[in-house]
């Protein structure tokens, strides 16, 4: 999430504190892993609605983009499937650490901040394209 806001020019420091629950599969609980969770969240702050009117059908799309990329690079979306560890568990961190698994995670961090901001970079290119025309 961070890096598409540097990429977007947005600042606040609600960023990264907004997106801490998402880490080691939504905190641990076994769910989607949080590379997957801030990619969604930085094409939800670069393109949601800012009001309960405003269409989301653009969001959902991208979302679903995302998932669909990040299933067919890693062939999982959920973190205990990724890194096979049970989160939450006493000897979870320990194993982490001596598995080196933090650089597993870089790269789905890496992948997932460049798919979003790809995505949003399309769309603004089709918004500028279609601006051009009169």
């Amino acid at each position: 999430m961070a890096a598409v806001a540097a990429s977007q020019g947005i600042k606040s420091n609600l960023i990264p504190g907004i997106a801490t629950a998402f880490c080691s599969g939504f905190s641990e609980t076994g769910g989607t892993c949080g590379a997957l969770n801030g990619a969604v969240l930085a094409v939800s702050m670069v393109e949601g609605r800012r009001t309960i009117k405003d269409k989301r059908e653009s969001v959902y799309g991208k979302t679903q983009q995302l998932v669909l990329i990040f299933q067919e690079k890693f062939q999982a979306t959920k973190c205990p499937d990724l890194i096979q560890i049970e989160l939450g568990t006493p000897r979870a961190s320990e194993e982490y650490q001596t598995r080196g698994l933090h650089k597993q995670c870089e790269t789905y961090i890496r992948e997932m901040a460049y798919a979003a901001a790809e995505l949003l970079q399309e769309e603004s290119l089709r918004s500028q394209s279609n601006q051009d025309v009169p």
